[in-house]
Protein backbone atom coordinates (compact mmCIF):
# COMPACT_ATOMS: atom_id res chain seq x y z
CA UNK A 1 0.00 0.00 0.00
CA UNK A 2 2.83 2.39 0.84
CA UNK A 3 4.56 1.69 -2.47
CA UNK A 4 1.36 2.40 -4.40
CA UNK A 5 0.85 5.70 -2.56
CA UNK A 6 4.44 6.70 -3.30
CA UNK A 7 3.97 6.04 -6.98
CA UNK A 8 0.81 8.11 -7.02
CA UNK A 9 2.57 11.09 -5.43
CA UNK A 10 5.47 10.72 -7.83
CA UNK A 11 3.16 10.85 -10.84
CA UNK A 12 1.33 13.89 -9.42
CA UNK A 13 4.64 15.69 -8.94
CA UNK A 14 5.68 14.90 -12.51
CA UNK A 15 2.37 16.17 -13.87
CA UNK A 16 2.49 19.43 -11.93
CA UNK A 17 6.20 20.07 -12.63
CA UNK A 18 6.75 21.56 -9.20
CA UNK A 19 10.50 21.85 -9.64
CA UNK A 20 9.98 25.58 -10.33
CA UNK A 21 7.84 28.10 -8.52
CA UNK A 22 6.73 29.32 -11.95
CA UNK A 23 4.99 25.98 -12.50
CA UNK A 24 3.00 26.13 -9.31
CA UNK A 25 -0.22 27.97 -8.51
CA UNK A 26 -0.55 29.53 -5.07
CA UNK A 27 -3.42 31.31 -3.42
CA UNK A 28 -1.04 34.08 -2.31
CA UNK A 29 -0.15 34.96 -5.90
CA UNK A 30 -2.62 36.04 -8.55
CA UNK A 31 -2.95 33.30 -11.15
CA UNK A 32 -4.78 34.10 -14.37
CA UNK A 33 -5.15 30.41 -15.07
CA UNK A 34 -5.59 29.17 -18.61
CA UNK A 35 -7.50 32.17 -19.87
CA UNK A 36 -4.30 33.88 -21.07
CA UNK A 37 -1.80 31.10 -20.45
CA UNK A 38 -2.42 28.78 -23.34
CA UNK A 39 0.04 27.23 -25.76
CA UNK A 40 -1.26 29.02 -28.83
CA UNK A 41 0.31 31.42 -31.31
CA UNK A 42 0.49 35.09 -30.40
CA UNK A 43 -1.99 36.34 -33.00
CA UNK A 44 -4.67 33.89 -31.84
CA UNK A 45 -3.95 34.66 -28.18
CA UNK A 46 -4.37 38.39 -28.74
CA UNK A 47 -7.12 38.40 -31.33
CA UNK A 48 -8.03 41.19 -33.71
CA UNK A 49 -10.32 42.86 -31.15
CA UNK A 50 -7.68 43.02 -28.42
CA UNK A 51 -5.09 44.45 -30.80
CA UNK A 52 -7.62 47.08 -31.84
CA UNK A 53 -8.24 48.10 -28.23
CA UNK A 54 -4.52 48.33 -27.51
CA UNK A 55 -4.06 50.66 -30.47
CA UNK A 56 -7.05 52.82 -29.53
CA UNK A 57 -5.80 53.29 -25.97
CA UNK A 58 -2.29 54.07 -27.19
CA UNK A 59 -3.65 56.57 -29.73
CA UNK A 60 -5.65 58.34 -27.03
CA UNK A 61 -2.48 58.68 -24.95
CA UNK A 62 -0.63 59.98 -28.02
CA UNK A 63 -3.23 62.73 -28.38
CA UNK A 64 -3.56 63.71 -24.72
CA UNK A 65 -0.46 62.62 -22.79
CA UNK A 66 2.60 64.84 -23.05
CA UNK A 67 5.10 62.03 -22.39
CA UNK A 68 3.63 59.67 -24.99
CA UNK A 69 3.31 62.46 -27.55
CA UNK A 70 6.95 63.36 -27.00
CA UNK A 71 8.35 59.84 -27.15
CA UNK A 72 7.06 59.23 -30.67
CA UNK A 73 8.47 62.45 -32.09
CA UNK A 74 11.67 62.17 -30.07
CA UNK A 75 12.56 58.67 -31.26
CA UNK A 76 11.91 59.76 -34.84
CA UNK A 77 13.98 62.91 -34.39
CA UNK A 78 16.97 60.95 -33.09
CA UNK A 79 16.59 58.14 -35.64
CA UNK A 80 16.18 60.06 -38.91
CA UNK A 81 17.37 63.52 -37.87
CA UNK A 82 16.37 66.64 -39.74
CA UNK A 83 16.95 65.28 -43.26
CA UNK A 84 16.53 61.50 -43.02
CA UNK A 85 18.79 58.51 -43.69
CA UNK A 86 20.52 58.85 -47.06
CA UNK A 87 21.90 56.26 -49.51
CA UNK A 88 25.52 55.96 -50.58
CA UNK A 89 25.82 53.84 -53.73
CA UNK A 90 28.85 51.52 -53.51
CA UNK A 91 29.32 50.20 -57.07
CA UNK A 92 32.61 50.43 -58.98
CA UNK A 93 31.11 53.04 -61.32
CA UNK A 94 31.51 56.43 -59.60
CA UNK A 95 29.44 58.18 -62.26
CA UNK A 96 26.55 55.76 -61.87
CA UNK A 97 26.75 56.11 -58.09
CA UNK A 98 26.29 59.86 -58.28
CA UNK A 99 23.46 59.53 -60.80
CA UNK A 100 21.64 56.98 -58.64
CA UNK A 101 21.99 59.06 -55.48
CA UNK A 102 20.84 62.18 -57.33
CA UNK A 103 17.79 60.36 -58.73
CA UNK A 104 16.89 59.09 -55.24
CA UNK A 105 17.28 62.46 -53.53
CA UNK A 106 15.91 64.89 -56.11
CA UNK A 107 13.52 62.89 -58.29
CA UNK A 108 12.08 60.01 -56.28
CA UNK A 109 12.08 61.10 -52.62
CA UNK A 110 9.91 64.23 -53.04
CA UNK A 111 7.13 62.42 -54.96
CA UNK A 112 7.27 58.79 -53.75
CA UNK A 113 3.83 59.00 -52.09
CA UNK A 114 1.09 57.97 -54.52
CA UNK A 115 -1.26 60.45 -52.82
CA UNK A 116 1.18 63.33 -53.33
CA UNK A 117 1.18 64.17 -49.61
CA UNK A 118 4.40 62.89 -48.02
CA UNK A 119 8.07 62.81 -48.99
CA UNK A 120 10.34 59.86 -48.32
CA UNK A 121 11.72 61.73 -45.32
CA UNK A 122 8.18 62.10 -43.95
CA UNK A 123 7.60 58.37 -44.39
CA UNK A 124 10.84 57.57 -42.54
CA UNK A 125 9.83 59.84 -39.68
CA UNK A 126 6.31 58.44 -39.55
CA UNK A 127 7.40 54.78 -39.55
CA UNK A 128 9.61 55.36 -36.50
CA UNK A 129 7.14 57.63 -34.68
CA UNK A 130 4.32 55.10 -35.10
CA UNK A 131 6.18 52.17 -33.55
CA UNK A 132 5.31 53.01 -29.91
CA UNK A 133 1.58 53.53 -30.46
CA UNK A 134 0.75 51.68 -33.69
CA UNK A 135 3.55 49.17 -34.17
CA UNK A 136 4.71 50.79 -37.43
CA UNK A 137 3.09 51.07 -40.86
CA UNK A 138 2.81 49.30 -44.22
CA UNK A 139 3.78 50.43 -47.72
CA UNK A 140 2.27 49.07 -50.91
CA UNK A 141 4.63 49.20 -53.91
CA UNK A 142 2.69 50.27 -57.00
CA UNK A 143 3.45 49.58 -60.65
CA UNK A 144 4.38 53.22 -61.35
CA UNK A 145 7.18 53.18 -58.76
CA UNK A 146 5.32 55.07 -56.05
CA UNK A 147 4.22 53.69 -52.69
CA UNK A 148 0.88 53.84 -50.88
CA UNK A 149 1.13 54.28 -47.09
CA UNK A 150 -1.22 51.97 -45.17
CA UNK A 151 -2.03 52.37 -41.48
CA UNK A 152 -1.85 49.22 -39.39
CA UNK A 153 -5.53 49.29 -38.48
CA UNK A 154 -6.50 49.12 -42.16
CA UNK A 155 -5.23 45.55 -42.36
CA UNK A 156 -8.02 43.61 -40.68
CA UNK A 157 -10.23 40.55 -40.92
CA UNK A 158 -12.70 40.28 -43.84
CA UNK A 159 -16.23 41.46 -43.22
CA UNK A 160 -17.68 38.10 -44.28
CA UNK A 161 -17.12 35.53 -41.55
CA UNK A 162 -16.97 32.71 -44.10
CA UNK A 163 -13.53 33.90 -45.24
CA UNK A 164 -12.14 34.80 -41.83
CA UNK A 165 -10.47 31.43 -41.16
CA UNK A 166 -7.99 32.05 -43.98
CA UNK A 167 -6.56 35.13 -42.22
CA UNK A 168 -4.78 36.08 -39.02
CA UNK A 169 -5.86 39.59 -38.16
CA UNK A 170 -6.07 40.45 -41.87
CA UNK A 171 -2.91 38.58 -42.95
CA UNK A 172 -3.24 35.49 -45.12
CA UNK A 173 -0.73 32.84 -44.04
CA UNK A 174 -0.06 29.41 -45.49
CA UNK A 175 -0.89 27.07 -42.62
CA UNK A 176 1.63 24.45 -43.74
CA UNK A 177 4.70 26.55 -44.53
CA UNK A 178 3.93 29.65 -42.46
CA UNK A 179 4.67 31.88 -45.48
CA UNK A 180 2.71 35.14 -45.64
CA UNK A 181 0.73 35.18 -48.88
CA UNK A 182 -1.05 38.51 -48.76
CA UNK A 183 -2.84 41.24 -46.82
CA UNK A 184 -6.47 42.30 -46.72
CA UNK A 185 -6.46 46.12 -46.87
CA UNK A 186 -9.67 47.92 -45.91
CA UNK A 187 -10.63 51.36 -47.18
CA UNK A 188 -12.29 53.86 -44.87
CA UNK A 189 -15.92 54.90 -45.17
CA UNK A 190 -17.18 58.49 -45.29
CA UNK A 191 -16.78 58.80 -41.51
CA UNK A 192 -13.18 57.64 -41.55
CA UNK A 193 -14.03 54.30 -39.92
CA UNK A 194 -14.83 50.81 -41.21
CA UNK A 195 -18.59 50.76 -41.42
CA UNK A 196 -20.78 48.75 -43.75
CA UNK A 197 -20.02 50.84 -46.83
CA UNK A 198 -16.31 50.40 -47.35
CA UNK A 199 -14.21 48.35 -49.75
CA UNK A 200 -11.72 45.55 -49.15
CA UNK A 201 -8.68 44.87 -51.30
CA UNK A 202 -6.45 41.79 -51.25
CA UNK A 203 -2.80 42.68 -51.91
CA UNK A 204 -0.15 40.06 -52.62
CA UNK A 205 2.68 39.91 -50.08
CA UNK A 206 5.25 40.69 -52.82
CA UNK A 207 3.77 44.18 -53.13
CA UNK A 208 3.77 45.02 -49.40
CA UNK A 209 6.62 46.36 -47.27
CA UNK A 210 5.71 45.69 -43.61
CA UNK A 211 7.66 48.40 -41.81
CA UNK A 212 6.50 47.12 -38.44
CA UNK A 213 7.86 46.30 -35.02
CA UNK A 214 9.82 43.06 -34.90
CA UNK A 215 7.86 40.02 -33.69
CA UNK A 216 9.15 38.36 -30.54
CA UNK A 217 7.89 34.87 -31.44
CA UNK A 218 8.60 32.84 -34.62
CA UNK A 219 4.90 32.28 -35.36
CA UNK A 220 3.94 35.89 -34.69
CA UNK A 221 2.49 37.76 -37.71
CA UNK A 222 0.91 41.07 -36.68
CA UNK A 223 2.76 43.97 -35.10
CA UNK A 224 2.31 44.93 -31.46
CA UNK A 225 2.72 48.58 -30.34
CA UNK A 226 5.81 49.01 -28.20
CA UNK A 227 3.77 50.69 -25.48
CA UNK A 228 1.35 47.74 -25.19
CA UNK A 229 2.88 46.33 -21.95
CA UNK A 230 2.72 49.71 -20.20
CA UNK A 231 -0.48 51.24 -21.60
CA UNK A 232 -2.39 50.49 -18.33
CA UNK A 233 0.38 52.10 -16.28
CA UNK A 234 0.45 55.19 -18.50
CA UNK A 235 -3.32 55.54 -18.26
CA UNK A 236 -3.17 55.24 -14.47
CA UNK A 237 -0.44 57.90 -14.24
CA UNK A 238 -2.39 60.20 -16.55
CA UNK A 239 -5.58 59.82 -14.48
CA UNK A 240 -3.70 60.22 -11.20
CA UNK A 241 -2.14 63.46 -12.41
CA UNK A 242 -5.56 64.71 -13.49
CA UNK A 243 -7.12 63.92 -10.11
CA UNK A 244 -4.15 65.39 -8.25
CA UNK A 245 -4.34 68.59 -10.25
CA UNK A 246 -8.10 68.88 -9.73
CA UNK A 247 -7.68 68.34 -5.98
CA UNK A 248 -4.94 70.97 -5.78
CA UNK A 249 -7.07 73.43 -7.76
CA UNK A 250 -10.02 72.84 -5.45
CA UNK A 251 -7.91 73.27 -2.32
CA UNK A 252 -6.18 76.36 -3.67
CA UNK A 253 -9.58 78.03 -4.10
CA UNK A 254 -9.76 78.54 -0.31
CA UNK A 255 -7.47 80.88 1.59
CA UNK A 256 -8.44 79.26 4.88
CA UNK A 257 -11.15 78.53 7.45
CA UNK A 258 -12.19 80.90 10.24
CA UNK A 259 -12.45 78.88 13.47
CA UNK A 260 -15.28 79.66 15.96
CA UNK A 261 -15.17 78.54 19.56
CA UNK A 262 -18.82 79.27 20.35
CA UNK A 263 -22.11 79.76 18.61
CA UNK A 264 -21.88 83.56 18.82
CA UNK A 265 -21.38 85.50 15.58
CA UNK A 266 -18.46 87.76 14.84
CA UNK A 267 -18.37 91.22 16.42
CA UNK A 268 -17.49 92.68 13.05
CA UNK A 269 -17.49 91.37 9.51
CA UNK A 270 -15.65 92.44 6.38
CA UNK A 271 -17.13 95.33 4.46
CA UNK A 272 -19.93 94.22 2.16
CA UNK A 273 -20.65 90.96 4.00
CA UNK A 274 -24.20 89.93 4.87
CA UNK A 275 -25.70 87.71 7.57
CA UNK A 276 -25.58 84.05 6.44
CA UNK A 277 -28.61 81.85 6.12
CA UNK A 278 -29.11 79.48 9.04
CA UNK A 279 -27.17 76.26 8.43
CA UNK A 280 -25.02 77.80 5.72
CA UNK A 281 -21.38 78.82 6.10
CA UNK A 282 -20.55 82.48 5.77
CA UNK A 283 -18.16 83.20 2.90
CA UNK A 284 -15.80 86.19 2.77
CA UNK A 285 -15.00 86.87 -0.87
CA UNK A 286 -11.52 88.14 -1.77
CA UNK A 287 -9.90 89.14 -5.08
CA UNK A 288 -9.21 85.42 -5.46
CA UNK A 289 -10.15 82.52 -3.23
CA UNK A 290 -12.55 82.40 -0.27
CA UNK A 291 -12.52 82.39 3.53
CA UNK A 292 -15.15 80.13 5.05
CA UNK A 293 -16.59 80.66 8.55
CA UNK A 294 -16.77 77.47 10.60
CA UNK A 295 -19.69 76.20 12.66
CA UNK A 296 -19.36 75.93 16.45
CA UNK A 297 -16.89 73.17 17.30
CA UNK A 298 -15.30 73.10 13.82
CA UNK A 299 -11.54 72.79 13.73
CA UNK A 300 -10.43 73.07 10.08
CA UNK A 301 -7.30 74.72 8.75
CA UNK A 302 -6.41 74.65 5.04
CA UNK A 303 -4.31 77.76 4.54
CA UNK A 304 -1.91 75.79 2.33
CA UNK A 305 -2.72 73.02 -0.15
CA UNK A 306 -1.37 69.59 0.90
CA UNK A 307 -1.67 68.26 -2.67
CA UNK A 308 0.48 67.01 -4.32
CA UNK A 309 2.19 65.28 -1.43
CA UNK A 310 5.91 64.89 -0.91
CA UNK A 311 5.97 61.39 -2.46
CA UNK A 312 3.88 62.23 -5.52
CA UNK A 313 6.76 63.21 -7.84
CA UNK A 314 9.15 60.37 -6.78
CA UNK A 315 6.36 57.84 -7.29
CA UNK A 316 5.49 59.18 -10.75
CA UNK A 317 9.19 59.17 -11.67
CA UNK A 318 9.45 55.52 -10.67
CA UNK A 319 6.43 54.61 -12.79
CA UNK A 320 7.77 56.46 -15.83
CA UNK A 321 11.10 54.70 -15.32
CA UNK A 322 9.33 51.35 -15.61
CA UNK A 323 7.58 52.56 -18.76
CA UNK A 324 10.91 53.66 -20.25
CA UNK A 325 12.24 50.13 -19.94
CA UNK A 326 9.53 48.92 -22.33
CA UNK A 327 11.00 51.16 -25.04
CA UNK A 328 14.64 50.28 -24.26
CA UNK A 329 15.32 53.92 -23.37
CA UNK A 330 16.53 55.50 -20.13
CA UNK A 331 14.14 57.47 -17.96
CA UNK A 332 15.70 60.82 -18.89
CA UNK A 333 15.03 60.27 -22.59
CA UNK A 334 11.40 59.33 -21.99
CA UNK A 335 10.53 62.33 -19.81
CA UNK A 336 13.27 64.90 -20.64
CA UNK A 337 13.84 65.15 -16.89
CA UNK A 338 17.54 65.86 -16.28
CA UNK A 339 17.17 67.19 -12.74
CA UNK A 340 19.39 64.41 -11.36
CA UNK A 341 21.81 64.24 -14.26
CA UNK A 342 25.53 64.84 -13.91
CA UNK A 343 28.31 64.37 -16.46
CA UNK A 344 28.71 60.67 -15.74
CA UNK A 345 24.99 59.99 -15.83
CA UNK A 346 24.58 62.02 -19.02
CA UNK A 347 27.31 59.95 -20.71
CA UNK A 348 25.66 56.66 -19.75
CA UNK A 349 22.25 58.02 -20.79
CA UNK A 350 23.50 58.96 -24.25
CA UNK A 351 25.24 55.60 -24.55
CA UNK A 352 21.95 53.81 -23.99
CA UNK A 353 20.05 56.23 -26.24
CA UNK A 354 22.52 55.82 -29.10
CA UNK A 355 22.39 52.04 -28.78
CA UNK A 356 18.58 52.04 -28.94
CA UNK A 357 18.59 54.52 -31.84
CA UNK A 358 21.09 52.45 -33.86
CA UNK A 359 18.75 49.50 -33.43
CA UNK A 360 15.88 51.53 -34.89
CA UNK A 361 18.03 52.83 -37.73
CA UNK A 362 19.00 49.28 -38.66
CA UNK A 363 15.34 48.26 -38.47
CA UNK A 364 14.30 51.12 -40.77
CA UNK A 365 17.02 50.38 -43.32
CA UNK A 366 16.41 46.63 -43.44
CA UNK A 367 12.62 46.75 -43.49
CA UNK A 368 12.05 49.83 -45.63
CA UNK A 369 14.89 51.78 -47.23
CA UNK A 370 17.08 49.01 -48.66
CA UNK A 371 14.11 47.07 -50.05
CA UNK A 372 12.68 50.27 -51.48
CA UNK A 373 16.04 51.11 -53.10
CA UNK A 374 16.43 47.69 -54.73
CA UNK A 375 12.89 47.81 -56.08
CA UNK A 376 12.83 51.41 -57.33
CA UNK A 377 16.38 51.62 -58.68
CA UNK A 378 15.84 48.34 -60.54
CA UNK A 379 12.91 49.94 -62.36
CA UNK A 380 15.17 52.77 -63.58
CA UNK A 381 17.76 50.33 -64.91
CA UNK A 382 15.41 48.97 -67.54
CA UNK A 383 16.02 49.94 -71.14
CA UNK A 384 15.30 53.63 -71.49
CA UNK A 385 15.49 54.30 -67.75
CA UNK A 386 17.54 57.09 -66.21
CA UNK A 387 20.02 54.61 -64.69
CA UNK A 388 20.41 52.20 -67.60
CA UNK A 389 22.60 50.23 -68.05
CA UNK A 390 23.29 48.71 -64.63
CA UNK A 391 26.92 48.74 -63.42
CA UNK A 392 28.64 45.34 -63.32
CA UNK A 393 31.80 44.00 -61.70
CA UNK A 394 34.70 42.16 -63.37
CA UNK A 395 32.69 38.92 -63.47
CA UNK A 396 29.76 40.69 -65.14
CA UNK A 397 27.52 40.59 -62.06
CA UNK A 398 25.23 43.57 -61.51
CA UNK A 399 26.14 45.87 -58.59
CA UNK A 400 23.04 48.04 -58.44
CA UNK A 401 22.04 46.68 -55.01
CA UNK A 402 25.32 47.68 -53.36
CA UNK A 403 24.36 50.64 -51.22
CA UNK A 404 25.24 51.89 -47.79
CA UNK A 405 23.02 54.10 -45.66
CA UNK A 406 24.12 57.20 -43.78
CA UNK A 407 22.20 57.96 -40.58
CA UNK A 408 22.33 61.35 -38.86
CA UNK A 409 25.16 62.22 -36.51
CA UNK A 410 24.89 60.74 -33.03
CA UNK A 411 24.72 63.06 -30.01
CA UNK A 412 27.57 63.02 -27.49
CA UNK A 413 27.95 64.32 -23.98
CA UNK A 414 31.59 65.19 -24.76
CA UNK A 415 32.22 65.84 -28.47
CA UNK A 416 35.98 66.11 -28.06
CA UNK A 417 36.14 62.77 -26.26
CA UNK A 418 34.17 61.10 -29.06
CA UNK A 419 36.53 62.50 -31.70
CA UNK A 420 39.60 61.38 -29.76
CA UNK A 421 38.12 57.89 -29.48
CA UNK A 422 37.73 57.78 -33.26
CA UNK A 423 41.35 58.84 -33.73
CA UNK A 424 42.63 56.11 -31.40
CA UNK A 425 40.45 53.44 -33.03
CA UNK A 426 41.61 54.44 -36.52
CA UNK A 427 45.25 54.33 -35.43
CA UNK A 428 44.70 50.88 -33.89
CA UNK A 429 42.98 49.65 -37.09
CA UNK A 430 39.75 49.03 -35.16
CA UNK A 431 37.70 51.25 -37.47
CA UNK A 432 38.09 53.27 -40.66
CA UNK A 433 37.78 56.86 -41.78
CA UNK A 434 34.67 55.89 -43.74
CA UNK A 435 33.00 54.34 -40.69
CA UNK A 436 33.74 57.40 -38.56
CA UNK A 437 32.36 59.65 -41.30
CA UNK A 438 29.20 57.61 -41.70
CA UNK A 439 28.43 57.92 -38.00
CA UNK A 440 28.34 61.65 -38.60
CA UNK A 441 26.17 61.34 -41.68
CA UNK A 442 29.07 62.10 -44.02
CA UNK A 443 30.71 60.37 -46.98
CA UNK A 444 34.46 60.13 -46.43
CA UNK A 445 35.47 60.54 -50.07
CA UNK A 446 33.20 63.53 -50.59
CA UNK A 447 34.47 65.10 -47.36
CA UNK A 448 38.09 64.51 -48.36
CA UNK A 449 37.59 66.03 -51.81
CA UNK A 450 35.77 68.98 -50.32
CA UNK A 451 38.66 69.54 -47.89
CA UNK A 452 41.11 69.43 -50.82
CA UNK A 453 39.09 72.06 -52.69
CA UNK A 454 39.08 74.22 -49.57
CA UNK A 455 42.86 73.94 -49.21
CA UNK A 456 43.31 74.94 -52.85
CA UNK A 457 40.99 77.89 -52.35
CA UNK A 458 42.94 79.02 -49.29
CA UNK A 459 46.24 78.90 -51.19
CA UNK A 460 44.72 80.80 -54.11
CA UNK A 461 43.32 83.59 -51.93
CA UNK A 462 46.58 83.83 -49.95
CA UNK A 463 48.58 84.20 -53.17
CA UNK A 464 46.21 86.79 -54.62
CA UNK A 465 46.13 88.98 -51.52
CA UNK A 466 49.63 88.41 -50.18
CA UNK A 467 48.22 87.52 -46.77
CA UNK A 468 49.85 84.57 -45.03
CA UNK A 469 47.57 81.53 -45.12
CA UNK A 470 47.93 80.96 -41.36
CA UNK A 471 46.46 84.38 -40.72
CA UNK A 472 43.47 83.46 -42.89
CA UNK A 473 42.49 80.08 -41.52
CA UNK A 474 44.76 79.07 -38.65
CA UNK A 475 42.78 77.24 -35.96
CA UNK A 476 44.49 75.84 -32.89
CA UNK A 477 43.16 74.51 -29.61
CA UNK A 478 44.94 76.01 -26.58
CA UNK A 479 47.84 73.70 -25.64
CA UNK A 480 47.90 71.98 -29.03
CA UNK A 481 51.16 71.99 -30.94
CA UNK A 482 51.42 73.25 -34.52
CA UNK A 483 52.26 70.29 -36.84
CA UNK A 484 53.95 72.54 -39.38
CA UNK A 485 56.14 74.14 -36.74
CA UNK A 486 57.11 70.69 -35.47
CA UNK A 487 58.17 69.65 -38.98
CA UNK A 488 60.27 72.81 -39.38
CA UNK A 489 62.05 72.13 -36.08
CA UNK A 490 62.95 68.61 -37.23
CA UNK A 491 64.77 69.94 -40.33
CA UNK A 492 68.58 70.17 -40.05
CA UNK A 493 70.01 73.64 -39.72
CA UNK A 494 70.56 75.36 -43.06
CA UNK A 495 68.32 72.93 -44.97
CA UNK A 496 66.24 75.74 -46.50
CA UNK A 497 69.35 77.74 -47.45
CA UNK A 498 70.86 74.69 -49.12
CA UNK A 499 67.85 74.52 -51.41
Amino acid sequence: MKVAIGKVFLRIGEAMALGFDAGESKRFRKDLGWGRRTARDEDSAIGDGTLERIRLKAWDLRRNNAVVAGIGDRTASFTVGATGIHPQAMTDDAGWNKAAESFWETVYSPCCDSRGRLSLYDLQWMAVALRPTHGGMYLEMLDNGQVRPIECERIRQPRKAVNSKEYRAGVKVDKVTGIIQGYLVHSRDNNGTFGANHAEQYVEAESILPVINRPWRPDHVREIPELAPVVPTLIDIHEMNTYTLNTAKSQSGYIGFLKKGSGLGLNSSPRGSTAPTIGKRQVFEQDWGQILEGFPGDDLDMKSSPTPGAMHIPYVQMQYGLCASALDFPYEFLTLDFSKANMSRMSSTLLLVNKAIRNRQSWLVNNMLHKLWCWRIAMEMRDGGQLSPAPVDEQGRSQWDRVDWQPPEEPWADRQEAQQSDVLEIQAALTTFSAASKRRGRNFEETLRERAREEQLIDTVAAETGVDRDRLVKMQIPGQTDPRKDEDEKKPAGADNAK
